[in-house]
């Protein structure tokens, strides 16, 4: 089981980083990061050296239907299924802007990169996780 003060603690280690696309920098690939450095899998592996820019994202993201839809399609590639939201799941949020993957820290709670570091922002419903 991981604990809340875990993912809090790799957050700080990885989300407060400066955005940047050319080395996988972002939303998905901090979340990823942070699941990483609790012992899960790399959400991100298939994706690494597929695009260096927001461009070559965002095309990546449309390829795959949606962010949700991507996130999905990587979690489950790396072994991960989705149930009910435990402490280091991965899920997407709609933010005020545009949607972002997140980290559940634990009881609805969530952490995500922004542009300055990252929020903690409440989400209901489930996310990907590993049940070990």
């Amino acid at each position: 089981m991981i604990r809340p003060d875990a993912v809090m603690n790799a957050a700080d280690s990885v989300m407060l980083r400066p955005w940047d696309w050319s080395r996988g920098q972002h939303c998905l690939g901090d979340a990823a990061a942070v699941v990483v450095l609790l012992g899960r899998p790399d959400v991100m592996a298939r994706l690494r050296g597929q695009y260096r820019s927001a461009l070559g994202a965002l095309r990546i993201v449309q390829r795959a239907g949606g962010l949700a839809e991507l996130l999905a399609k990587e979690c489950a590639a790396a072994g991960m299924t989705f149930g009910p939201a435990v402490s280091g799941a991965m899920a997407t949020t709609t933010g005020q802007d545009e949607p972002a993957v997140v980290v559940c820290v634990g009881q609805g709670m969530w952490v995500g990169k922004t542009r300055d570091g990252y929020a903690v922002v409440g989400v209901d419903g489930g996310g990907w996780s590993c049940r070990n």
